[in-house]
């Protein structure tokens, strides 16, 4: 697990693994979201995702997992077993 403040697109919070396994002050970062709720610029990214998913469909969302996420998706389909074991 880890925690790391400098994500990519919004400068907010980061993190793989466990939830529980965060500290009070990542929890803190990744869960409070008003200070940003109001953010001209959040707003903007958001309307620009919007934008972008309406226009380029999976191919858009393909490209947003790669730079937001750092992974390449091969399929957007989750498999029906991840379905059940979650």
């Amino acid at each position: 697990m880890s925690a790391n403040t400098g994500a990519r697109a919004f400068g907010g919070v980061r993190w793989s693994g466990a939830v529980a396994a965060l500290t009070a002050d990542a929890k803190r970062s990744l869960f409070e979201r008003t200070s940003s709720a109001n953010d001209a610029a959040v707003r903007a990214r958001t309307m620009s995702i919007v934008a972008d998913v309406r226009n380029g469909g999976d191919d858009a969302l393909r490209a947003m997992a790669l730079e937001l996420d750092g992974v390449a998706l091969t399929s957007l389909e989750v498999p029906a077993a991840a379905c059940a074991a979650a």
